[in-house]
């Protein structure tokens, strides 16, 4: 009954996906990586159209190498499953492995481009800055105030 429900639910996600995306208003494919609670790497692939946010898929990339060529394997395999028509941006995260990547799907998609999670770059820069001596005194005196703020009920 679960399967069936599951099926359902993939089919009309599908309908909704291909009215959406189209030739004409072609979506972003964001690729995340992380691990599942048993440790085996996973690929998220979410697409982007405007306001709308689709998850579409996750990929267990166990025995794949993470090099781009294998990486590039994972992608070149959803774009072409949602149609390389259908897609204009490529976004993925920012470690060298992914830079190579996004040369890949470059060079075998003139019309799509790729480019590195800006909102991933923000939070590096984040946490570089507040390693830094003069901002160490500010964040701690913030989470005193937000501690206190959390600790007392307001009327």
């Amino acid at each position: 009954m679960l399967t069936d429900e599951r099926d359902s639910l993939r089919r009309q996600v599908d309908v909704f996906q291909k009215r959406l995306i189209t030739e004409q208003f072609p979506c972003t494919l964001t690729t995340d990586g992380w691990k599942d609670l048993s440790s085996h790497p996973l690929v998220n692939f979410i697409l982007v159209q405007r306001q709308d946010i689709i998850f579409h898929d996750a990929v267990n990339a166990t025995g794949v190498e993470k090099t781009a060529n294998g990486q590039y394997e994972i992608v070149k395999a959803k774009i072409e499953e949602i149609g390389a028509d259908r897609i204009c941006h490529v976004v993925t995260d920012n470690p060298n492995v992914n830079k190579s990547l996004r040369r890949l799907i470059e060079a075998d998609y003139e019309h799509i481009i790729g480019s590195c999670c800006v909102t991933h770059q923000f939070d590096l820069l984040a946490e570089d800055v507040g390693k830094l001596s003069w901002t160490k005194e500010t964040l701690s005196n913030c989470n005193k105030i937000v501690t206190n703020v959390k600790n007392h009920d307001m009327i």
